[in-house]
């Protein structure tokens, strides 16, 4: 009991020191609460989703989205317009290379071949954008990326 005493006659002398370091403490737990929050948010929605769901984010950052340009590039290639899709990756290409966002990059290699795979006359092309990104990827370690580019056939 005679310590308890001592912690609170000491508290009572230095007014100004206990206080802030109750509102450190505070600080902290609220900090440590919040964060913990988003996490188990986090969490739930991926619980809550199907297990075929796919989601996509950028390797810098998980709050900013895939460009819109090169979304839209991937839906062109869908529909089959391979030249619409081949030009929208060649601008998202040039414009990671000059952000040196080397995954992007290697990324939209890999589906600027794919898209010039489909245009006649452009397979060589294809091929050594295919070769760059499989270059790109292993020289980042992405192993997923780099398979995904090797299984990635090119007819020239």
């Amino acid at each position: 009991m005679k310590f308890l005493g001592l912690v609170f006659k000491s508290a009572k002398r230095s007014k100004r020191r206990t206080a802030l370091t109750m509102i450190s403490v505070a600080v902290a737990v609220f900090l440590f609460s919040a964060l913990r929050a988003v996490l188990d948010g986090f969490d739930s929605v991926a619980a809550a989703s199907s297990a075929t769901r796919v989601v996509t984010i950028r390797s810098t950052s998980m709050i900013f989205s895939m460009p819109m340009t090169h979304a839209e590039a991937i839906r062109a290639y869908h529909a089959g317009e391979h030249a619409k899709s081949a030009k929208l990756l060649f601008d998202a290409v040039q414009a990671f290379a000059s952000l040196k966002l080397d995954y992007e990059r290697a990324v939209a290699l890999a589906d600027l071949a794919r898209a010039l795979g489909g245009v006649p006359g452009r397979e060589e092309q294809a091929q050594a954008q295919c070769d760059e990104a499989k270059a790109s990827a292993g020289r980042l370690g992405a192993t997923a990326l780099r398979v995904a580019a090797e299984n990635l056939t090119v007819r020239v």
